[in-house]
């Protein structure tokens, strides 16, 4: 017999009967080694996984520097504007222009930059 713990389940009957010929029996030993095994799929997986990692990692290690290199930049322009502001290079509604242009790689490194995805 089928233990009780089943009877609330919708269409389970207590009649039924499980013989030995439709039960499988497996051996415990080559099922955990198959469940524990590493396979190549699971190594290009993981190999796969610490690429995208290291990539975001150095793409923003490269961007916050790169950010803190232009905040000098535009504190050390702000300071001189403070000296002489008729050589500003301001616009009208007194910010900085973005004369920069973006490369590709620096939108890939976007892509994997944590501050940037955040």
């Amino acid at each position: 017999m089928i233990p009780n713990m089943f009877e609330e389940v919708k269409g389970f009957s207590n009649q039924t009967h499980i013989h030995e010929e439709e039960i499988l029996f497996v051996d415990s030993m080559q099922e955990n080694a198959k469940a524990t095994s590493f396979s190549f799929g699971a190594f290009c997986f993981m190999v796969m996984m610490a690429v995208f990692v290291v990539a975001m990692l150095v793409s923003t290690v490269i961007l916050m520097q790169r950010r803190k290199v232009a905040f000098e930049s535009y504190q050390r322009r702000k300071r001189q504007q403070r000296v002489s502001p008729m050589t500003s290079p301001n616009d009208a509604n007194g910010r900085i222009p973005n004369t920069a242009k973006v490369t590709q790689c620096e939108k890939l490194m976007r892509c994997f930059s944590i501050s940037d995805n955040l």
